[in-house]
């Protein structure tokens, strides 16, 4: 409604109402959508409101939910309710949707393994993961593998019950299978337990006594009476073991192995081969043929003695195989007083083999009975034997000389006598020696009893009278010459008087001792006026205290002079060393004076490739002048050494990359080195100067060879124009090796 004056200005103003009309707002009402898994409970349905104005809160509105029934997996709608006009509002409906998702079931079977035993492995255990089956809608979840050979690997399949109320799209189902594993037994690792199963057999043993007839072992100890091997493990599993046989036969006496043929298989009791799972070990069996026992015997038999041998060829045995036999040589003889075996060898027949017997041998008795000394009758006296010591005569050289033996040996060092029958008898037990070193004369005594024996060896020492007569040792003195020179001294005329003693002792003898030398005269002179004074040495004036020499003296006397010279001469002698070895040879001498008492020293002279060096042996830098040509001073100068290197630029030789350095010797003849190699280049010469493999070098300073490299570059296949470019650079290569070959025999032929 307007209001306001009526009269307003130059208007009259009237007044007119209006009509405000107000519309009810739309609302929309949309069922929220809901999720849940198969088996779960519904989740609280709601709603969304949209379109409230003004603040509204969503209570204003009313309604209620609901969905379609149904608990299987799908998509079910759920549904708003309710006034369509509430308060200032229009109320419209949307339906929403209720799905339901499949469970999700992961059925795990157990992984299992083991060393292979003949037993099946097994391991029903099922882990059930994920959402899990729905109470009372699956049974016996269980897992139904099994693997028994070695190697084996196999699945652990999975099985399960289901009820009337299971519906399989209400599930989604993951199978994880699980794997048994049996592995096979070794004996590398470290638990014994894991190691092949050990089987040990014996082949049966045979014991017999030679008859002449074949005789049999064969088969195992182990083996049951149906001839068949099987063995049990641990777990009582029987295994079957088959390919292998053992069996000898032989007629021989001797002791047989009887070994096991064949490679053993192993088989469980469904058949399968599990050999590698086994270890099997066949100890060998011994077939014994012990040999028959056979006596020999000879016969006895008895005489008195007369000088001649008794014999008796009889002999009886007992217990050869019927058919079998031996012949004999009847050896026994005895031919002095006393007894002795009737000896005697046999050989068997042909037909007979001493293998197959034990034969013992039983000689019999041959006895000469004993003729008596005492009786009148001289030929049975005992015999008489004389030996002879021997004599051996030495000039005394320091060592030990020996006498020994006797005049009446024999070659090779034995004594022995014969009677007058021919019989020969050797004499033992006796030795005789002696050893000296000083000169003199020893006597040659016999020592020790003889002992007699015949032929055979028997001791018939009570038949005979052994003498034996001394020998002798003779150790004559050693003849030598010692010369004594009487020292010598030219001294410079000065008025004083001067004096020289003494005197030198020589003996090429290496048995000679200066200290047993004897001296009884004056070895001192001396004077004052210039001239020559013997000092008077004489041979009688020496003497050698020792038996063991006969000495004679050769006495060159001694003397002073005394001189009037100005200059004495000296020399300086100048040694390199050698190449080939680490010696000295002589290079310079040079021939000097100095005055009387002059000490003088050397200088040394500059070599090329040699440096003085002060500590070789022998080595005399200064000395002082007394007599005229007997100084003489040396000096020694060592080779200098020298490096080589070669520098590969890039290069390999023998495998590496580092330079090659190596030390020479002054003045050494070298082989320059073999040529490096690099990819992709071509070797052409040393430089420093320019060398090639196999050229002379004589080493003279430090030195650096180094490599140079001309880049080769192949063609790629395929190419023509490479190619022909390819053939063009080997062209230029072959000429240039042919050159560089040609350069390097020229240049050799220059140097030679």
């Amino acid at each position: 409604t307007p209001a306001g004056a009526a009269e307003q200005g130059n208007y009259n103003v009237v007044y007119a109402t209006g009509t405000l009309t107000i519309t009810k707002a739309t609302v929309t009402v949309t069922a929220d959508n809901k999720t849940k898994v198969y088996g779960e409970d519904d989740p609280e349905l709601t709603a969304t409101v949209t379109g409230l104005q003004n603040g509204d809160a969503e209570s204003v509105i009313t309604y209620t939910l609901s969905r379609v029934e149904g608990e299987d997996v799908g998509t079910y709608t759920i549904t708003p309710a309710g006034a369509a006009e509430q308060g200032n509002y229009n109320v419209v409906y949307a339906t929403g949707e209720l799905s339901i998702l499949a469970r999700t079931v992961v059925l795990t079977s157990a992984t299992d393994s083991k060393v292979y035993d003949g037993t099946p492995l097994t391991n029903d255990n099922v882990t059930v993961s994920g959402d899990g089956f729905v109470e009372g809608e699956v049974t016996d979840i269980k897992a139904t593998g099994s693997a028994l050979l070695p190697g084996d690997v196999k699945d652990n399949p999975i099985s399960y019950t289901t009820t009337d109320k299971f519906n399989a799209q209400n599930y989604q189902i993951t199978e994880e299978i699980g794997k048994l594993t049996i592995t096979s037994r070794n004996d590398e690792d470290e638990d014994p337990d894991n190691d092949t199963y050990k089987i040990e057999f014996n082949v049966n043993d045979g014991t017999f006594t030679y008859d002449g007839k074949e005789h049999n072992a064969e088969g195992y100890v182990e083996e049951n009476e149906d001839g068949t091997l099987t063995w049990k493990n641990d777990k009582g599993i029987e295994f079957t073991i088959t390919g292998i046989a053992a069996s000898e036969t032989k007629t021989d006496a001797g002791e047989y192995t009887v070994e096991s043929t064949g490679d053993p298989i192993v088989k469980d009791a469904d058949g399968n081969d599990v050999t590698s799972q086994f270890t099997v070990t066949v100890n060998d069996g011994t077939l014994t043929i012990n040999k028959k026992a056979v006596t020999l015997t000879s016969a006895d038999d008895s005489k008195y003695y007369d000088g001649t041998p008794l014999t008796n060829d009889t002999v009886t045995a007992e217990g050869f195989v019927e058919g079998e036999g031996a012949t004999y040589d009847v050896t026994g003889t005895i031919t002095y007083v006393g007894t002795a075996k009737n000896e005697f060898t046999y050989e068997l027949n042909e037909n007979t083999k001493a293998g197959n017997y034990e034969i013992t041998t039983v000689f019999g008795t041959l006895e000469i009975k004993s003729r008596n000394d005492e009786d009148e009758d001289p030929d049975n006296d005992t015999y008489k034997v004389e030996f002879n010591v021997n004599k051996g005569t030495f000039t005394y050289d320091g060592k030990e000389h020996t006498v020994e033996g006797y005049i009446e040996e024999n070659e090779d060092g034995t004594l022995t006598w014969t009677n007058d029958k021919g019989v020969k008898f050797t004499i033992s037990g006796i030795s005789a020696s002696e050893t000296k070193t000083d000169a003199g004369k020893y006597a040659v005594t016999s020592t020790g009893k003889a002992v007699v024996k015949d032929p055979a060896g028997v001791d018939v020492t009570d038949q005979f009278t052994v003498t034996v007569n001394d020998g002798e040792l003779l150790i004559n003195p050693k003849e030598i010459t010692v010369k004594i020179d009487g020292n010598k001294e030219d001294v410079l005329y000065d008025g004083k008087e001067h004096t020289v003693e003494g005197y030198t002792v020589e003996c090429d003898d290496e048995l000679f001792n200066e200290e047993n030398v004897k001296f009884t005269g004056d070895d001192k002179v001396s004077g004052t006026e210039p001239g020559t004074y013997p000092m008077g040495l004489e041979e009688d004036q020496f003497s050698y205290d020792d038996p063991n020499f006969v000495v004679k003296f050769e006495v060159t006397d001694g003397e002073l002079q005394l001189s009037t010279l100005e200059k004495y001469s000296y020399k300086v002698e100048h040694y390199l060393q050698n190449l080939e070895d680490d010696k000295f040879t002589l290079k310079d001498t040079e021939n000097l004076e100095a005055s009387f008492n002059q000490t003088v020293k050397a200088t040394a002279k500059e070599y090329e490739g040699f440096t003085l060096d002060k500590t070789v042996e022998g080595t005399v830098e200064s000395a002082v002048v007394k007599i005229d040509g007997e100084v003489v001073l040396r000096l020694y100068y060592t080779r200098d050494t020298f490096d080589l290197t070669f520098k590969l630029n890039g290069g390999i030789f023998n495998g590496s990359t580092e330079d090659i350095i190596e030390t020479y010797k002054y003045g050494e003849v070298i082989k320059i080195h073999e040529a490096p190699t690099r990819e992709g280049y071509e070797f052409t010469h040393w430089e420093g100067s320019k060398y090639y493999p196999g050229d002379e070098y004589t080493v003279t300073e430090d030195h650096t060879f180094t490599a140079q490299w001309n880049r080769v570059d192949v063609p790629q296949t395929g190419d023509a124009n490479n190619a022909k470019l390819w053939l063009a650079l080997f062209g230029v290569s072959l000429s240039n090796s042919l050159a560089l070959a040609y350069v390097s025999l020229k240049k050799k032929k220059e140097e030679e």
